[in-house]
């Protein structure tokens, strides 16, 4: 949603409800912890989006039985306070985590036009990661601008949204749902 300065008025429908996240999650915990089973997985949030996914993740695949895994999170910027993309994002907050020889899964709330998370491949690909996947619990494919691997999409969506993570101008990520946002 575009900022003009001016106060603008949106309504939000329910898209995906806690109960339909969190069914996902734990189906897509099961493929993971599968894969994983014999080898130490590095969960990497990106920030801000991620927090709620990322305990909501981690906890479904300790359930599905992957028990030794890590937590780290970077944070990585591409909108600033806007709404489109500058296509160049920076990185804001580094891993603490040594990735050499790692198996990485990026865990995002949502994969847009795909900078970031290309950015965030080849960086990581760079340090010497072993693996690197993506989780993102949404997937913009229509407005994506260049190719980047998701190795495990939660749900494809197409509209402005928020709730669980994601934010309209830092608003609405505590939100259990997921709802589309419609400018009125």
């Amino acid at each position: 949603m575009p900022d003009t300065g001016e106060t603008i008025k949106y309504s939000k429908e329910t898209l995906l409800t806690e109960e339909l996240i969190s069914q996902r999650l734990r189906q897509l915990a099961l493929e993971i912890a599968a894969k994983y089973s014999l080898r130490r997985l590095l969960l990497i949030g990106v920030l801000k989006g991620s927090y709620i996914l990322m305990a909501d993740l981690s906890r479904a695949l300790f359930a599905a039985g992957l028990t030794d895994l890590e937590i780290d999170f970077v944070q990585i910027s591409s909108y600033e306070s806007k709404t489109e993309s500058s296509r160049n994002p920076k990185l804001t907050k580094d891993c603490d985590t040594d990735v050499f020889g790692r198996h990485v899964l990026f865990v995002e709330d949502i994969v847009d036009t795909g900078y970031s998370l290309a950015a965030l491949h080849t960086l990581f690909a760079a340090r010497g990661a072993a693996s690197i996947e993506t989780f993102a619990l949404l997937s913009k494919p229509s407005r994506r601008e260049i190719e980047v691997p998701v190795d495990y999409i939660g749900f494809e969506v197409g509209d402005w949204v928020e709730g669980f993570g994601l934010d309209t101008k830092q608003v609405g990520r505590a939100n259990p749902q997921i709802v589309r946002v419609v400018q009125v």
